[in-house]
């Protein structure tokens, strides 16, 4: 890898943010693309394919191998239950509930709260198996519970 790859990911790393450890460089053409990811575009996976992808097992799998083996387990933590961001496996979502607002939310990233802006580094394959391993511990229809803010688990260590 050349060093400004090495560099950009040290400092998503400061950042507080999640990084795939074994992914490749961002292409030159991704590499100067706009941060504003359009996630609108006709040939990524709709809600329905995604609930699909959801339950298709290899699918699945790669999803949790690429959350397993970055730093997103970090702050969603290793079971997706919390920690210094938000719970997946709850039904509450601060920036939409179904499949293709959660793709956004990783393609976009939330810049302000320390997600950094991934799709131009995962690229849209890497991010539908995210989603669908996400939502492969939610079921279709279950209720979205809109919350308005999230106040990060900091765990306190009291000395015997």
């Amino acid at each position: 890898m050349n060093r400004g790859w090495w560099s950009l990911a040290a400092l998503g790393l400061l950042a507080g943010g999640c990084r795939l450890t074994d992914s490749p460089a961002p292409s030159p053409t991704a590499a100067s693309a706009s941060p504003e990811v359009s996630v609108a575009s006709a040939d990524l996976p709709t809600d329905r394919e995604l609930w699909r992808l959801s339950r298709d097992l290899a699918v699945v799998e790669a999803g949790r191998a690429a959350f397993s083996s970055s730093s997103c387990r970090t702050c969603h933590g290793f079971y997706l239950t919390g920690g210094a961001a938000p719970n997946l496996m709850d039904q509450g979502w601060l920036h939409g509930g179904t499949p293709r607002e959660v793709f956004g939310t990783i393609t976009r990233g939330v810049p302000s709260k320390g997600m950094p802006t991934w799709g131009v580094v995962l690229g849209p394959k890497v991010i539908t198996t995210l989603v669908a391993y996400i939502f492969s511990f939610h079921q279709e229809g279950e209720p979205i519970e809109a919350q308005a803010s999230f106040t990060p688990f900091i765990p306190r260590y009291d000395p015997p």
